[in-house]
């Protein structure tokens, strides 16, 4: 039996419907995806190049020395990162089928989601961000985990993956979950409603879960204090650059509650499988990244009992999987 993760069931109590076309049918429109995607992959890929090119000089040069103090804080360190930063993420973003030098016109329709922003954000970043890299240790980097939900049922399992786990100048662990936003104030530098976001919030919730059992299961250092998660934001603006970090701090209350809430739609979405009972949530077809992909088969289909096997036009098969291990049944 496949794990769930936090994009399956977040999408199940979106719509149980757009749930069963991605995450059941694996069903994706066509063509590129979108470009917010994209740019967050390659944001992604880049500074998991830049954090490990940081390391390795420090590990070379020495973490105290006086020279590696010096070209820490020199531009053309910086420069340097920025450029590894930039190849990882052209990789990403040319794989995913976008141009490294878009058109005028294509310039227009990314907005401020292009390659030469991202490569000035890469230089900002590690420019306003430099003192934490160099007071935190990398302790793991793309951490998968599939956890079980109920040791008493062997076939419960959640799983997801991790961007950094790491570990503070006071020896304690924190997970660091890397994000972009759009969503810019003058005052603030993001919006209010983008930074309370993620408390309460189910992916932060539920990777502190994932982080305390691997601590008891000993695949992450269980000598340190778990002190929570780090949101790692990164503002996308034509003009403006903003970074910070967002401490939301681990509770085991919040925890207990994510768990209550996370068996009870684990159990729902397999009941729904079981039943191929999928409903519409019509109220949920629009939202800030537009309109749902599947809408318009949701209008000219609107019974399961019409959707085929096989993906109709304008649609392809692309499985998600943030954790390819499957779980074997219980006896």
């Amino acid at each position: 039996m496949k794990p769930l993760d936090n994009s399956t069931l977040s999408t199940y109590r979106e719509c149980p419907r757009k749930a069963y076309f991605r995450y059941v049918k694996h069903w994706r429109t066509a063509g590129l995806e979108p470009i917010y995607f994209s740019f967050g992959s390659a944001w992604h890929s880049g500074l998991d190049a830049l954090y490990s090119a940081f390391d390795e000089a420090r590990s070379s040069m020495g973490h105290t020395s006086s020279e590696w103090n010096r070209v820490r804080q020199s531009s053309e360190f910086a420069n340097a990162l920025t450029d590894i930063a930039f190849n990882a993420f052209a990789k990403v973003w040319t794989e995913a089928g976008w141009p490294i030098d878009p058109t005028p016109e294509e310039a227009i329709d990314f907005k401020a989601r292009n390659p030469t922003k991202a490569k000035e954000m890469f230089f900002y970043y590690y420019k306003e961000l430099a003192e934490h890299l160099n007071r935190w240790k990398v302790v793991a980097t793309e951490r998968p985990f599939c956890v079980p939900l109920d040791l008493e049922d062997d076939k419960i399992f959640y799983s997801g993956r991790i961007d950094k786990v790491i570990e503070d100048e006071l020896g304690q662990l924190w997970l660091l979950e890397h994000k972009t936003s759009t969503l810019f104030s003058k005052s603030l530098g993001f919006r209010h409603d983008f930074i309370q976001s993620f408390s309460p919030n189910s992916q932060i919730e539920g990777y502190m879960y994932a982080t305390l059992f691997m601590q008891h299961m000993e695949e992450l250092p269980n000598d340190k204090e778990f002190a929570g998660v780090y949101v790692d934001a990164s503002l996308v603006h034509k003009t403006h650059f903003h970074f910070k970090r967002i401490p939301i701090y681990y509770s085991s209350l919040l925890v207990a509650e994510w768990l209550d809430d996370v068996r009870y739609w684990y159990q729902s979405f397999r009941d729904s499988e079981e039943a191929v009972k999928f409903p519409r949530n019509p109220n949920s077809c629009q939202s800030k990244f537009g309109q749902c992909a599947f809408i318009n088969l949701c209008r000219t289909k609107p019974s399961l009992e019409e959707i085929g096997d096989e993906p109709p036009e304008g649609f392809v098969i692309d499985e998600w999987k943030p954790f390819t291990q499957e779980i074997p049944h219980g006896d």
